[in-house]
């Protein structure tokens, strides 16, 4: 005959609810239960030490250790009955009390304890592995989950799926079964996460597993609770590429953005996706509408994983869908502080046509010149500031540019005939005597800065830059007939007289 066992545990206060009923449990000296109805109608306490076996069908105890016993007390409607079972070295002593009067053990006592025993045990979770073991032996699954039905705690429910799991020997198939019947049965969002996370390395063995653990965690109404399933189960061992996609895909039933992008961060940041992972990431990606969530993700991309061009395309595509400029830029800016090719830097850059923002595409551009040097090719950085409106953000980026050592007269001409876009006499003048600055003047930059130069309306900024490219121009007579040309634009005798000072031709 099949024995329940009650082994001596130490459990800390727990509160739980199930129906309309409160359920207190409380650690207490000698390891006491004290369990009580919310609707103050009846209230029963069990206190107990020692080892003790139950008989196989719940109504009796058949044995308890030497100096063990087991006290169990309950109030109904004020009438209050006490069975105490002591063990002994010739057995157990069985002694029955109404209101504080002992009666005798047979037939009430055995009676009442037979009527009350199944609900005690049921409600406390006493002996729950071996009651699952012989209800499985007695009729497999189905059994188990028949007398799961009977309990009402969430909480002890919980503990009954996790010693059903445990059973030896169970197949992938009845362990699926065993997460669906689990997720489905336990109501409470926070129990159903604690049976999922409590036998995650068992459930992780197996594909089938892994699958019912995702497909069941949409049972769960919390986004907090499922978040953290997903995220615990990252951790775990065992994913194919098919079930990183399919647990990918599961985040989609999170309503919170905050959950969602935390476990695609969790994510991200234990695997090395390959192109279609995160290409099954970034059609996920939309269903956050929070900005600052869906950048969050693609940032923790950017630094976590290894980049090639198709992740890098696949990273900018989704930050055209980030509609707030700032989350934008700084996911771009972030992919532009990588390591990358000019191919992807150029993407980059190409990029800013989906920031409206002219700070933004000034800062972001700001970050891809930090790049180069000025003998690379940067036309297609220059070209990029044709998209911004802003004079001053146009011009600080041209400004940083011509300040580069070494800019080759390719690059000197863009930026100077990038100055046509900008229509402040000022901001014109700021690029272009940064580049007198900084560059020498063969004849072709020479006639380049001339004719920028001339369409400088402001008579005091075109004397300035006159004044200042007049020392470093070549020997040339063509460059000093422009030269010449240009200076008599300036309709102040002053200022075309400061000019014509400054050179001895």
């Amino acid at each position: 005959m099949k024995k329940t066992v009650l082994f001596v545990l130490a459990f800390s206060s727990i509160t739980y609810l199930f129906g309309q009923d409160k359920i207190e449990v409380s650690g207490r000296k000698r390891h006491s239960y004290k369990i009580s109805n919310s609707n103050g109608l009846s209230s029963q306490q069990i206190e107990y030490d020692g080892k003790i076996v139950f008989n196989n069908t719940d109504t009796d105890v058949e044995s308890i250790s030497r100096g063990g016993f087991l006290k169990i007390t309950k109030k109904t409607f004020g009438t209050k009955r006490t069975a105490l079972l002591e063990g002994t070295s010739n057995g157990i002593v069985r002694t029955f009390y109404i209101g504080g009067r002992e009666e005798p053990w047979e037939p009430e006592g055995k009676e009442w304890l037979a009527d009350n025993l199944l609900d005690l045990i049921r409600s406390t979770g006493i002996g729950v592995e071996t009651r699952v073991n012989r209800f499985y032996k007695q009729g497999g699954l189905n059994a188990v989950f028949e007398e799961i039905e009977e309990i009402n705690s969430d909480f002890i429910k919980g503990k009954y799926f996790s010693a059903t799991a445990n059973i030896p020997g169970l197949s992938a198939n009845q362990l699926s079964e065993v997460i669906t019947e689990g997720s489905q049965e336990i109501d409470s969002d926070f129990e159903t996460s604690r049976f999922l996370i409590q036998n995650s390395k068992l459930f992780s063995n197996d594909s089938r597993t892994i699958s019912a653990v995702i497909d069941n965690n949409s049972e769960i109404s919390s986004d907090f609770e499922q978040s953290r399933v997903l995220q615990h189960y990252l951790k775990q061992d065992g994913f194919s590429s098919e079930h990183k996609m399919k647990l990918i895909r599961a985040t989609k039933s999170i309503s919170s953005d905050f959950e969602q992008s935390r476990v695609l961060i969790e994510f991200v940041k234990n695997n090395q996706l390959n192109d279609d992972e995160l290409e099954e990431l970034m059609d996920v990606l939309p269903n956050i509408s929070s900005d600052f969530e869906a950048s969050r993700v693609l940032q923790v991309i950017i630094t976590s994983q290894e980049l090639n061009n198709a992740k890098i395309s696949l990273i900018i595509d989704a930050s055209n869908e980030i509609s707030s400029d700032f989350e934008q830029s700084r996911v771009l800016t972030k992919l532009g502080d990588q390591s990358l090719s000019m191919e992807n830097l150029k993407l980059i850059a190409l990029a800013t046509k989906n920031i409206s923002s002219d700070f933004e595409k000034s800062r972001m551009l700001k970050s891809v010149i930090d790049k180069f040097d000025g003998s690379d090719d940067l036309s297609f950085i220059i070209k990029a500031t044709d998209e911004i409106s802003s004079d001053f953000e146009q011009s600080r980026i041209l400004t940083i540019i011509g300040s580069k050592k070494d800019l080759s007269t390719s690059n000197f001409i863009l930026v100077v005939k990038a100055t046509d876009n900008i229509s402040s006499s000022f901001e014109k003048k700021r690029v272009l005597s940064n580049l007198i600055k900084y560059n020498d003047f063969d004849e072709q930059k020479s006639l380049a800065m001339l004719e920028a130069i001339e369409e400088v309306s402001s008579n005091f900024e075109k004397s300035n830059l006159l004044t200042a490219l007049g020392p470093k121009l070549p020997d040339d007579s063509e460059v000093k007939d422009s030269f010449r040309a240009v200076a008599k634009t300036i309709t102040s005798d002053f200022e075309y007289g400061k000019v014509m000072r400054s050179v001895d031709f």
